[in-house]
């Protein structure tokens, strides 16, 4: 990575310098960061139903924790965290409350992987929405995710050149993700069920682009 950075060091001035002769150049710089974590789930518990019975909740859907970090020269630091919630299915048996398909959001409710990808959780509450219907059901979630098994990363550079005036743009990109374990508690309209997971995935993204325009 210091590798890296160095040689976009070196390329910015030796561009800005144009062979040894010094000129006057703009150069902007824009950085993005991402971290994600996303899996579905599935579960269902047995419940008693009011004025006697037994009866059972099942809930379907997918979760997806998100941050972004953006900067880009003369403006401030930018930092975006959120959890996305999406119920695909939800019956209650005791109720006979039934939703098609309902989401929502949690703000500030993800703690993002490290660089390893080791682990991140998803945790808060929020009221998903069935848009058909306008129907609504409180979710409580706190699901952790461990990281398994190798990381697939990929890096690239490039750099692109336009003229009249000249101007020269260095793009820099990495990715990586893992598989991960998720576990943890689910509670749908104040009721934990019995949750499984699957397609369980850890990512890491970033991205940094600089603009070096000659000034007239």
């Amino acid at each position: 990575m210091r590798t890296t950075k160095s040689l976009l060091l070196v390329s910015v001035l030796v561009v800005a310098s144009a062979g040894g002769r010094a000129f006057g150049a703009t150069v902007d710089k824009e950085v993005f960061k991402g971290k994600q974590a996303a899996t579905t789930f599935s579960g269902s518990a047995t419940i008693a139903c009011t004025g006697g019975g037994s009866g059972t909740v099942t809930a379907s859907g997918f979760l997806s924790g998100s941050q972004t970090i953006t900067k880009s020269t003369g403006s401030p630091k930018t930092v975006n965290n959120g959890i996305f919630v999406e119920v695909d299915a939800y019956s209650n048996t005791c109720t006979g409350a039934t939703l098609g398909f309902a989401d929502g959001g949690i703000a500030n409710g993800f703690t993002p992987p490290n660089a390893r990808l080791n682990s991140a959780e998803l945790a808060g509450t929020t009221t998903v929405q069935d848009f058909d219907t306008g129907a609504s059901i409180a979710v409580s979630i706190d699901v952790v995710f461990e990281g398994t098994g190798p990381i697939t990363s990929d890096k690239s550079n490039t750099k692109t050149k336009t003229t009249g005036p000249i101007t020269i743009t260095i793009v820099h990109t990495a990715s990586a993700s893992r598989a991960a374990d998720a576990s943890g508690t689910i509670s749908v309209g104040g009721v934990a069920i019995e949750a499984t997971f699957s397609s369980t995935t850890l990512s890491d993204n970033a991205n940094t682009t600089i603009t070096i325009t000659r000034n007239h």
